[in-house]
C-alpha cells in the first residue's frame, strides 16, 4: 500500500510537478498516512517479536493486533451483538486516492488513530524491552 501510493504520486507528478495534480495536498497527506500505517504495523510486529522471541509469530501478531477492532466487530456481529468500533479502526480512517478532494478534515482522525497505535506499540515495546535479558 505504501509503495503503491508513492509510485502513483511519483508517476502522476513526474511530468508536470506536484502542483498540476488535482488536490496535491490530499495526495501528499495520503502518502504520509500510508507511511504511518506501515510504521504502526512494523512497530507492532517488532513489539511482538521482542515479546515472543520469535520473528514469525511477531509478524503474524503485527498483522492481527491493529485489526482487533475489525475482528471483534465481525465476531460480535456473528453473535448478534452489534457494536460500532469505527473510531479505532485503521481501515475506516485510511484515505482513498479514488475520492481525493479539497476536504482534508478526514486526515485528522486518520493521523490520530495511526499515531495512537504507533504510540501504544512503542510504549508496550519499551516496557517489554526493559524486562528482557539482553546479553
Amino acid at each position: 500500500m505504501l509503495i503503491g501510493g508513492i509510485v502513483a504520486g511519483v508517476l502522476a507528478s513526474s511530468r508536470f510537478g506536484m502542483g498540476t495534480i488535482t488536490y496535491p495536498g490530499y495526495y501528499a497527506l495520503a502518502v504520509i498516512a500510508r507511511i504511518l500505517f506501515a510504521m504502526a504495523h512494523i512497530s507492532f510486529a517488532l513489539t511482538m517479536t521482542i515479546y515472543t522471541r520469535n520473528a514469525i509469530t511477531g509478524v503474524v501478531f503485527g498483522l492481527i493486533i491493529p485489526n482487533i477492532p475489525k475482528i471483534s466487530e465481525m465476531v460480535l456481529g456473528f453473535l448478534r451483538i452489534h457494536i460500532d468500533l469505527n473510531y479505532i479502526k485503521i481501515s475506516t480512517h485510511m484515505p482513498s486516492v479514488y475520492t481525493a478532494s479539497n476536504d482534508l478534515s478526514s486526515f485528522l482522525p486518520c493521523f490520530a488513530v495511526l499515531c495512537g497505535y504507533l504510540i501504544l506499540s512503542t510504549a508496550a515495546g519499551f516496557m517489554l524491552l526493559k524486562h528482557q535479558d539482553i546479553k
